[in-house]
């Protein structure tokens, strides 16, 4: 009698066992659904993707319960989608799934204890119960996985700001006509300062100036300078030119800076003063 009590209570912990495990994927799965419900919201990446769990990884672990930060995983994705809302289209070809596993090795002191890998069009995110920081993680790992995607946001913000130059140097006050610029991206994306490129505007801008302080010479001016391109150039040093540097080649100006860079009126106007020679 003692066994067969024996084994029906070690039949009785399995079922409750397999009964708390059960309850863990359903809420698990409910929690994941709301991110990728998120995610599909035209507020951010406008489109589905699928996930699944490496349930043994878990389940050996005996961390079932933790299953449920899966969504914390997916939902970064939105937040990148977010960040880039003219990219959703193509954030969303590279990135169509995503697998959660359980990895008891990782480390807090390691990416907040929180791996992302992509294979293909799938995204392993592997976790514990030290992570944190999901969006950061997430968000960091789409940006080195989809640099050009990443530095959208910048090259755009860069765009309109010398777009606001180019008009002011085209009012009647300034010298009024336009110049074009353009961006020697591959400069900025090897330094990793792609953000940096909004400042491309002011260079632009000092040709209004110019063209203020010697208002009957309008006309030679925008005859002599009809262009700008802007590099970013790492080893200039602010202690020679304030870490600025302009070259002239035909009627383009190249303008080589850093974030290191400072005075650029005066720069740009004794630079105008020089190669112009404008009376």
């Amino acid at each position: 009698m003692k066994r067969v009590l024996t084994i029906s209570g070690v039949m009785v912990l399995f079922g409750v066992a397999y009964a708390d495990e059960g309850a863990d994927w359903d809420y698990a799965s409910k929690e994941t659904d709301k991110a990728v419900e998120s995610v599909a919201s035209e507020s951010y990446c406008g489109g589905s993707v699928n996930y699944a769990f490496d349930k043994d990884s878990f389940r050996k672990a005996k961390k079932t319960d933790f299953a449920r930060r899966c969504g914390d995983a997916i939902g970064t994705l939105g937040s990148f989608c977010y960040a880039h809302p003219t990219a959703k289209a193509d954030i969303l070809s590279k990135v169509k799934s995503f697998t959660c596993h359980y990895d008891p090795n990782l480390k807090s002191t390691d990416h907040h204890a929180l791996r992302f890998k992509k294979s293909g069009t799938n995204v392993d995110v592997f976790m514990n119960a030290d992570s944190s920081n999901f969006l950061e993680e997430g968000v960091g790992f789409f940006k080195e996985d989809m640099p050009l995607i990443a530095e959208l946001t910048d090259w755009e913000f860069a765009s309109k700001e010398a777009d606001k130059a180019v008009e002011l140097v085209a009012q009647e006050s300034y010298c009024g006509g336009k110049v074009s610029y353009s961006f020697d991206k591959e400069s900025y994306r090897k330094a990793k300062k792609t953000a940096f490129s909004s400042r491309c505007g002011e260079a632009v801008g000092t040709l209004g100036s110019y063209c203020y302080s010697h208002a009957n010479a309008k006309a030679s001016i925008l005859s002599a300078v009809k262009s700008f391109t802007c590099h970013y150039d790492p080893t200039l040093k602010f202690s020679d030119h304030h870490a600025m540097k302009f070259k002239k080649t035909g009627t383009n100006i190249d303008v080589f800076m850093n974030t290191d860079s400072s005075n650029f009126s005066d720069e740009a106007l004794s630079f105008y003063k020089k190669s112009l020679k404008t009376r």
